[in-house]
Protein backbone atom coordinates (compact mmCIF):
# COMPACT_ATOMS: atom_id res chain seq x y z
CA UNK A 1 0.00 0.00 0.00
CA UNK A 2 1.00 3.11 -0.81
CA UNK A 3 2.29 5.34 2.13
CA UNK A 4 0.48 8.68 2.51
CA UNK A 5 2.29 11.99 0.70
CA UNK A 6 3.39 13.31 4.19
CA UNK A 7 5.02 9.83 5.29
CA UNK A 8 6.77 9.56 1.81
CA UNK A 9 7.85 13.14 2.48
CA UNK A 10 9.32 13.14 6.07
CA UNK A 11 11.05 9.51 5.03
CA UNK A 12 12.73 10.81 1.64
CA UNK A 13 13.43 14.32 2.41
CA UNK A 14 13.35 15.37 5.96
CA UNK A 15 15.65 12.69 7.24
CA UNK A 16 18.83 13.90 4.56
CA UNK A 17 17.69 17.38 5.24
CA UNK A 18 18.52 17.94 9.01
CA UNK A 19 21.84 16.42 8.32
CA UNK A 20 23.05 18.97 6.34
CA UNK A 21 27.11 19.87 6.55
CA UNK A 22 29.11 23.12 5.41
CA UNK A 23 31.87 22.69 3.80
CA UNK A 24 32.49 26.61 4.28
CA UNK A 25 34.06 29.04 2.30
CA UNK A 26 33.97 32.61 1.58
CA UNK A 27 33.35 33.87 -1.89
CA UNK A 28 29.42 33.72 -3.23
CA UNK A 29 28.43 30.67 -4.58
CA UNK A 30 27.88 31.16 -8.45
CA UNK A 31 25.46 29.17 -10.40
CA UNK A 32 26.33 28.13 -13.91
CA UNK A 33 25.96 31.13 -17.00
CA UNK A 34 22.53 31.44 -17.76
CA UNK A 35 21.14 32.96 -20.73
CA UNK A 36 20.49 36.50 -18.95
CA UNK A 37 23.62 36.40 -16.84
CA UNK A 38 25.24 34.66 -13.83
CA UNK A 39 22.86 33.84 -10.46
CA UNK A 40 25.28 34.42 -7.20
CA UNK A 41 24.23 33.79 -4.28
CA UNK A 42 25.78 35.03 -0.69
CA UNK A 43 27.64 32.60 0.63
CA UNK A 44 27.13 33.42 4.77
CA UNK A 45 23.15 32.96 4.36
CA UNK A 46 20.43 30.71 4.30
CA UNK A 47 19.17 29.66 1.36
CA UNK A 48 15.05 29.58 0.67
CA UNK A 49 13.94 27.93 -2.71
CA UNK A 50 11.09 27.03 -4.17
CA UNK A 51 10.86 24.46 -7.20
CA UNK A 52 7.70 25.11 -9.36
CA UNK A 53 7.56 21.81 -11.77
CA UNK A 54 5.65 22.47 -14.90
CA UNK A 55 4.96 18.47 -15.72
CA UNK A 56 1.81 19.02 -18.30
CA UNK A 57 0.57 17.36 -21.15
CA UNK A 58 1.87 20.05 -23.25
CA UNK A 59 5.19 20.09 -21.98
CA UNK A 60 8.33 18.12 -22.25
CA UNK A 61 9.18 15.84 -19.02
CA UNK A 62 11.69 17.64 -17.40
CA UNK A 63 14.97 16.63 -16.01
CA UNK A 64 15.47 17.82 -12.55
CA UNK A 65 19.13 16.70 -12.46
CA UNK A 66 20.17 19.68 -14.68
CA UNK A 67 23.02 21.94 -13.81
CA UNK A 68 21.27 24.67 -12.58
CA UNK A 69 18.75 23.42 -10.02
CA UNK A 70 21.29 20.91 -8.70
CA UNK A 71 23.65 23.79 -8.08
CA UNK A 72 20.78 25.48 -6.01
CA UNK A 73 19.84 22.49 -4.02
CA UNK A 74 23.41 21.95 -3.32
CA UNK A 75 23.83 25.00 -2.47
CA UNK A 76 20.47 25.15 0.18
CA UNK A 77 21.99 21.98 1.57
CA UNK A 78 25.28 23.35 2.36
CA UNK A 79 24.14 26.67 3.84
CA UNK A 80 20.14 25.93 4.88
CA UNK A 81 17.17 27.57 4.23
CA UNK A 82 13.56 26.38 3.62
CA UNK A 83 13.15 23.75 0.07
CA UNK A 84 8.99 24.36 -1.19
CA UNK A 85 8.17 22.31 -4.05
CA UNK A 86 4.66 22.94 -6.09
CA UNK A 87 3.11 21.08 -8.98
CA UNK A 88 1.88 23.59 -11.66
CA UNK A 89 -1.19 21.56 -13.08
CA UNK A 90 -4.69 23.48 -13.34
CA UNK A 91 -4.90 23.46 -9.63
CA UNK A 92 -1.22 23.40 -8.23
CA UNK A 93 -0.47 21.80 -5.36
CA UNK A 94 1.78 21.94 -2.57
CA UNK A 95 4.07 18.68 -2.94
CA UNK A 96 6.72 19.70 -0.44
CA UNK A 97 7.17 22.48 2.04
CA UNK A 98 9.88 21.99 5.10
CA UNK A 99 12.83 24.10 6.85
CA UNK A 100 16.54 22.94 5.79
CA UNK A 101 18.47 22.46 9.11
CA UNK A 102 21.80 24.92 9.66
CA UNK A 103 24.90 22.49 8.93
CA UNK A 104 26.45 20.30 11.55
CA UNK A 105 29.83 21.82 11.57
CA UNK A 106 31.91 19.48 13.78
CA UNK A 107 31.58 16.76 10.10
CA UNK A 108 34.24 16.56 8.45
CA UNK A 109 34.46 18.17 5.13
CA UNK A 110 34.64 14.94 3.07
CA UNK A 111 31.16 14.25 5.48
CA UNK A 112 29.67 17.26 4.53
CA UNK A 113 30.06 16.66 0.48
CA UNK A 114 28.45 12.90 0.73
CA UNK A 115 25.42 14.17 2.63
CA UNK A 116 24.96 16.98 0.04
CA UNK A 117 25.18 14.88 -2.76
CA UNK A 118 22.98 12.44 -0.76
CA UNK A 119 19.84 15.35 -0.67
CA UNK A 120 20.11 16.69 -4.07
CA UNK A 121 19.98 12.74 -5.29
CA UNK A 122 17.54 12.58 -3.39
CA UNK A 123 15.23 15.89 -3.92
CA UNK A 124 15.64 15.50 -7.77
CA UNK A 125 14.24 11.76 -7.73
CA UNK A 126 11.54 13.02 -5.13
CA UNK A 127 10.39 15.22 -8.11
CA UNK A 128 10.32 13.36 -10.87
CA UNK A 129 8.16 10.31 -9.05
CA UNK A 130 6.20 13.07 -7.43
CA UNK A 131 5.57 15.48 -9.51
CA UNK A 132 2.64 14.43 -11.29
CA UNK A 133 0.13 16.28 -12.88
CA UNK A 134 -3.69 15.54 -11.07
CA UNK A 135 -5.86 18.25 -12.92
CA UNK A 136 -6.47 19.76 -16.52
CA UNK A 137 -4.87 22.79 -17.84
CA UNK A 138 -2.01 24.54 -16.30
CA UNK A 139 -2.67 27.55 -14.00
CA UNK A 140 0.81 28.96 -13.75
CA UNK A 141 0.11 32.16 -11.72
CA UNK A 142 -1.68 30.04 -9.11
CA UNK A 143 1.49 27.50 -8.59
CA UNK A 144 3.71 30.96 -8.54
CA UNK A 145 1.77 32.06 -5.57
CA UNK A 146 1.50 29.06 -3.78
CA UNK A 147 5.67 28.88 -4.43
CA UNK A 148 5.87 32.21 -2.83
CA UNK A 149 4.09 31.28 0.03
CA UNK A 150 7.38 29.02 1.06
CA UNK A 151 9.66 32.43 0.17
CA UNK A 152 7.61 35.20 1.64
CA UNK A 153 9.27 36.30 5.35
CA UNK A 154 12.72 34.46 4.96
CA UNK A 155 15.92 36.48 5.56
CA UNK A 156 18.76 35.39 3.08
CA UNK A 157 19.12 34.27 -0.41
CA UNK A 158 15.53 33.63 -2.12
CA UNK A 159 14.95 32.13 -5.46
CA UNK A 160 12.29 30.73 -7.68
CA UNK A 161 13.07 27.62 -10.21
CA UNK A 162 10.29 26.91 -12.01
CA UNK A 163 10.80 24.10 -15.28
CA UNK A 164 7.83 25.22 -17.03
CA UNK A 165 7.44 26.23 -20.77
CA UNK A 166 5.60 29.09 -20.50
CA UNK A 167 2.12 28.20 -21.92
CA UNK A 168 -0.49 28.48 -19.01
CA UNK A 169 -3.59 27.66 -19.91
CA UNK A 170 -6.17 28.51 -17.16
CA UNK A 171 -6.32 31.44 -14.63
CA UNK A 172 -4.86 35.03 -15.33
CA UNK A 173 -2.64 33.98 -17.63
CA UNK A 174 -4.66 32.18 -20.21
CA UNK A 175 -2.41 31.61 -23.19
CA UNK A 176 -5.31 29.85 -24.86
CA UNK A 177 -7.02 33.69 -25.54
CA UNK A 178 -4.32 34.64 -28.13
CA UNK A 179 -2.25 36.01 -25.46
CA UNK A 180 1.16 35.13 -27.67
CA UNK A 181 0.51 37.94 -30.31
CA UNK A 182 -0.23 39.91 -27.05
CA UNK A 183 1.90 43.15 -25.82
CA UNK A 184 3.67 42.44 -23.31
CA UNK A 185 3.30 45.28 -20.87
CA UNK A 186 -0.19 44.96 -21.90
CA UNK A 187 -0.63 41.94 -20.31
CA UNK A 188 1.38 43.47 -17.38
CA UNK A 189 -1.05 46.11 -17.13
CA UNK A 190 -3.85 43.66 -16.81
CA UNK A 191 -2.50 41.80 -14.55
CA UNK A 192 -1.88 44.65 -12.36
CA UNK A 193 -4.39 46.11 -12.39
CA UNK A 194 -6.82 43.03 -11.60
CA UNK A 195 -4.60 42.40 -8.81
CA UNK A 196 -2.85 39.22 -10.61
CA UNK A 197 0.99 39.69 -9.75
CA UNK A 198 2.53 37.82 -7.48
CA UNK A 199 4.87 39.26 -4.39
CA UNK A 200 8.40 38.22 -5.74
CA UNK A 201 10.05 41.32 -4.51
CA UNK A 202 13.37 40.54 -4.06
CA UNK A 203 13.72 36.87 -5.50
CA UNK A 204 15.38 35.69 -7.98
CA UNK A 205 13.70 33.85 -10.65
CA UNK A 206 15.32 31.01 -13.19
CA UNK A 207 12.53 30.16 -15.52
CA UNK A 208 13.58 27.10 -17.57
CA UNK A 209 12.15 25.18 -20.65
CA UNK A 210 10.56 28.31 -22.00
CA UNK A 211 9.03 27.42 -25.22
CA UNK A 212 9.31 23.82 -25.23
CA UNK A 213 6.36 22.16 -26.23
CA UNK A 214 4.95 18.77 -26.20
CA UNK A 215 1.99 16.60 -27.17
CA UNK A 216 -0.59 18.37 -28.82
CA UNK A 217 0.70 21.45 -28.84
CA UNK A 218 2.21 23.05 -31.87
CA UNK A 219 5.55 24.14 -32.26
CA UNK A 220 5.69 27.97 -31.54
CA UNK A 221 7.15 30.01 -33.98
CA UNK A 222 10.04 32.03 -33.56
CA UNK A 223 8.48 35.39 -33.15
CA UNK A 224 5.92 33.54 -30.82
CA UNK A 225 9.07 32.34 -28.56
CA UNK A 226 10.40 35.53 -28.35
CA UNK A 227 7.07 37.07 -27.63
CA UNK A 228 6.82 34.60 -25.04
CA UNK A 229 9.80 35.46 -23.87
CA UNK A 230 9.19 39.05 -23.08
CA UNK A 231 5.90 38.36 -21.59
CA UNK A 232 7.13 36.66 -18.71
CA UNK A 233 10.25 38.87 -18.04
CA UNK A 234 7.91 41.82 -17.58
CA UNK A 235 5.04 39.62 -15.74
CA UNK A 236 8.71 38.70 -13.03
CA UNK A 237 9.75 42.35 -13.47
CA UNK A 238 6.63 43.93 -12.64
CA UNK A 239 6.19 41.27 -9.47
CA UNK A 240 9.21 42.82 -7.99
CA UNK A 241 11.73 40.18 -9.03
CA UNK A 242 15.52 40.62 -7.90
CA UNK A 243 16.74 39.13 -11.37
CA UNK A 244 14.79 36.65 -13.86
CA UNK A 245 17.82 34.37 -15.65
CA UNK A 246 16.24 31.94 -18.69
CA UNK A 247 18.68 28.71 -18.51
CA UNK A 248 17.39 26.55 -21.85
CA UNK A 249 17.79 22.97 -20.53
CA UNK A 250 16.11 20.18 -18.61
CA UNK A 251 13.69 18.95 -21.17
CA UNK A 252 13.62 15.40 -22.88
CA UNK A 253 11.62 15.89 -25.60
CA UNK A 254 8.58 13.73 -24.51
CA UNK A 255 5.32 14.73 -22.23
CA UNK A 256 3.99 12.47 -20.01
CA UNK A 257 1.68 9.82 -21.10
CA UNK A 258 -0.65 9.98 -18.00
CA UNK A 259 -0.99 13.69 -18.25
CA UNK A 260 -4.13 15.54 -18.07
CA UNK A 261 -5.36 17.44 -21.05
CA UNK A 262 -4.40 20.66 -21.91
CA UNK A 263 -5.81 22.85 -24.49
CA UNK A 264 -3.27 23.85 -27.19
CA UNK A 265 -2.47 26.96 -27.72
CA UNK A 266 -2.74 28.74 -30.86
CA UNK A 267 -0.10 29.71 -33.02
CA UNK A 268 -0.08 31.84 -36.11
CA UNK A 269 2.72 30.99 -38.40
CA UNK A 270 5.14 33.44 -39.18
CA UNK A 271 4.89 35.51 -42.51
CA UNK A 272 7.61 33.95 -44.71
CA UNK A 273 10.37 36.40 -45.12
CA UNK A 274 10.93 36.90 -49.20
CA UNK A 275 14.76 37.95 -50.08
CA UNK A 276 14.76 39.78 -53.60
CA UNK A 277 16.88 37.78 -56.16
CA UNK A 278 19.65 39.87 -57.31
CA UNK A 279 20.17 39.60 -60.90
CA UNK A 280 23.02 41.48 -63.33
CA UNK A 281 23.17 42.20 -66.40
CA UNK A 282 27.15 43.22 -67.60
CA UNK A 283 27.10 44.96 -70.83
CA UNK A 284 30.64 44.91 -72.37
CA UNK A 285 32.84 45.31 -75.22
CA UNK A 286 31.89 42.08 -75.88
CA UNK A 287 27.88 42.95 -75.24
CA UNK A 288 26.00 43.87 -78.73
CA UNK A 289 24.62 47.15 -76.97
CA UNK A 290 27.65 49.59 -78.08
CA UNK A 291 27.75 53.47 -78.17
CA UNK A 292 29.02 55.94 -80.30
CA UNK A 293 32.25 56.98 -79.18
CA UNK A 294 32.51 59.62 -76.84
CA UNK A 295 28.73 59.94 -77.37
CA UNK A 296 25.78 58.70 -75.00
CA UNK A 297 23.86 57.46 -78.55
CA UNK A 298 23.32 53.84 -79.46
CA UNK A 299 25.19 52.65 -81.99
CA UNK A 300 22.71 50.19 -82.82
CA UNK A 301 19.08 51.65 -81.24
CA UNK A 302 17.12 48.42 -82.46
CA UNK A 303 19.88 45.94 -81.11
CA UNK A 304 19.90 47.86 -77.95
CA UNK A 305 16.39 47.70 -77.71
CA UNK A 306 16.22 43.91 -78.13
CA UNK A 307 19.14 43.44 -75.59
CA UNK A 308 17.22 45.47 -73.28
CA UNK A 309 14.03 43.99 -73.35
CA UNK A 310 14.50 41.56 -70.98
CA UNK A 311 14.97 43.95 -68.48
CA UNK A 312 12.19 45.74 -68.85
CA UNK A 313 9.71 43.09 -69.38
CA UNK A 314 11.12 42.55 -65.16
CA UNK A 315 10.25 45.71 -64.23
CA UNK A 316 7.19 45.48 -65.68
CA UNK A 317 6.00 42.51 -64.54
CA UNK A 318 6.65 43.13 -60.88
CA UNK A 319 6.85 47.16 -60.63
CA UNK A 320 7.90 47.10 -57.07
CA UNK A 321 11.13 45.50 -58.28
CA UNK A 322 14.51 48.31 -58.13
CA UNK A 323 17.42 48.52 -60.61
CA UNK A 324 20.64 50.21 -60.46
CA UNK A 325 22.43 51.02 -63.30
CA UNK A 326 26.09 51.61 -63.66
CA UNK A 327 28.00 53.26 -67.00
CA UNK A 328 31.79 53.02 -67.06
CA UNK A 329 33.90 54.66 -69.44
CA UNK A 330 37.82 54.36 -69.66
CA UNK A 331 39.19 56.34 -67.19
CA UNK A 332 41.59 58.98 -68.59
CA UNK A 333 44.54 61.48 -66.17
CA UNK A 334 43.21 64.81 -66.48
CA UNK A 335 39.63 64.01 -67.71
CA UNK A 336 38.08 62.49 -64.95
CA UNK A 337 35.41 65.19 -64.43
CA UNK A 338 34.34 64.19 -68.56
CA UNK A 339 34.71 60.85 -67.91
CA UNK A 340 32.32 60.59 -64.81
CA UNK A 341 29.86 63.09 -67.31
CA UNK A 342 30.13 60.50 -69.99
CA UNK A 343 29.43 57.87 -67.57
CA UNK A 344 26.66 59.47 -66.14
CA UNK A 345 25.18 60.48 -69.52
CA UNK A 346 25.08 56.57 -70.39
CA UNK A 347 23.57 55.13 -67.64
CA UNK A 348 20.47 58.06 -68.11
CA UNK A 349 20.26 56.53 -71.86
CA UNK A 350 19.83 53.17 -71.04
CA UNK A 351 17.11 54.24 -68.30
Amino acid sequence: MKRPLGIVLSLALSLLLTLAGCSGGETASALPQAAEGTLSLAPDQPVHLAVVAGEAANSPTHDYTGEVLSSLLTTLCRQGGHLTLVEADGAPYLLYSEAVAAPDASLTENKQDQIVQAQVTQAAAFLTENAVPKTAEVDFVAALDLAALGLQGQAGNRVLYAAFNGLSTAGPMDFTQNLLRADPEAVADALEAQGNLVDLSGVHVVLTGLGDVAGEQAPLTLSAKENLHAIWQEYFTRCGAASVTFPGEYSTGQARTDAPPVTPVPVLQDEPIAFPQEQTLVLDETSPLRFVGDEAVYLDEGVARETLSPVAEALQADPGQHILIVGTTASLPGQEAACQALSQARAETVQ
